[in-house]
């Protein structure tokens, strides 16, 4: 499997259902490490996080968190189109 899920408990990476699994039920009780995740993100040479969902919290916390990573919200249909343009942008 060539996809790695990052944990917001941990801010670690796995690509083992198991702990993907194990760890979706830590985030339920466990705090949030968003900083943590998103400069793990960063040193593993993501450049844009995406957002899926209601509102743009997660996006607005990454610029602020790092200025150099980009950030888009998916909340609706000409946000998920503007987003797919700026994907294709960096291929």
């Amino acid at each position: 499997n060539d996809v790695k899920v990052i944990h917001n408990a941990d801010a670690g990476y796995s690509n083992n259902i198991d702990e993907i699994k194990s760890k979706l039920v830590e985030q339920l009780y466990r705090p949030v490490l968003w900083t943590s995740s998103v400069l793990k993100m960063k040193e593993q040479g993501v450049l844009k996080l995406i957002e899926a969902g209601p509102g743009k919290v997660l996006s607005s916390l990454t610029r602020r968190i790092d200025k150099s990573l980009s950030a888009s919200a998916i909340i609706d249909v000409n946000s998920l189109k503007s987003t797919m343009q700026s994907i294709l942008h960096l291929l």
